[in-house]
């Protein structure tokens, strides 16, 4: 089946949002269960325009699609999900951009952003219904997301990110190992003092000790990991910054021909 199949009649983009219920799949013959899915999946999706400037000259080997906008339990936190669909073409070695394909695999990447500053850690700042919907659905189209696993991470790491920029800013004395390079020419606390909250591009996690939180920051060409004190009682409050790291990634880059 093709992607285009998947696509219900009448799911325009700008349409209300489909809903299903446990109820209607438990109880629904699968061929109606099937069509309702299609709805409220395809119904997540922004409206995109995948033209391009050039013909294409190779076949058809990867397309994503991109989620609405939407809040999360988090208040100031939006978030949206790039789904990655992996082709092959239905006659092996025909590599044209006329060549049928078939959709063979997904993989899906989630973005996030904060409107406004998480006030607590993620167990304290996360509600019990998501927010408003309308908050995240009418961003810039500038608007800069990062990274990161779920909700949870993306606020731990933002707030290790916060934390990061706030003390160096202040002159606050912590433990701070840095890897420049020739053509840095600052130093390590002036290169994250002058970094903005936005620039921001991922957030993972990283080994440290069991009391410990690590938080890899992906800024630019920099790899900032940053601990942080952990859930344990007794001890300090979760969240508060204990050291950091910089290293310099080595960026490789290559023209991807279509």
């Amino acid at each position: 089946m093709g992607l285009l199949a998947l696509i219900p009649p009448g799911a325009a983009a700008g349409a209300p949002a489909r809903t299903i219920t446990k109820s209607e799949i438990r109880s629904d013959p699968p061929q109606v269960t099937d069509r309702k899915l299609r709805d409220v999946f395809w119904s997540m999706f922004a409206s995109q325009d995948h033209r391009g400037r050039k013909a294409p000259t190779r076949r058809l080997s990867g397309m994503t699609l991109r989620t609405k906008a939407q809040a999360t339990r988090v208040p100031g936190l939006c978030r949206y999900d790039n789904v990655r669909i992996e082709f092959e073409p239905v006659k092996p070695g025909d590599e044209g951009p006329d060549a049928p394909v078939r959709p063979v695999g997904l993989t899906s990447t989630s973005h996030f952003t904060f409107l406004s500053a998480p006030a607590a850690e993620y167990e304290e700042a996360r509600q019990d219904r998501l927010g408003s919907a309308e908050a995240c659905s009418g961003l810039p189209e500038d608007q800069a997301f990062f990274t990161a696993r779920d909700e949870q991470q993306a606020t731990a790491g933002y707030r290790a990110w916060l934390a990061l920029r706030e003390s160096v800013r202040a002159g606050r004395k912590f433990p701070l190992e840095c890897s420049l390079t020739r053509l840095d020419t600052g130093s390590c606390e002036s290169i994250i003092a002058n970094f903005k909250p936005e620039q921001l591009e991922a957030v993972d996690a990283c080994e440290s000790e069991t009391d410990i939180v690590c938080h890899a920051l992906y800024v630019g060409d920099r790899l900032i990991k940053v601990r942080t004190s952990g859930h344990v009682y007794p001890g300090p409050k979760a969240g508060q910054l204990v050291s950091a790291k910089l290293d310099t990634l080595i960026v490789l880059a290559h023209e991807i021909i279509d």
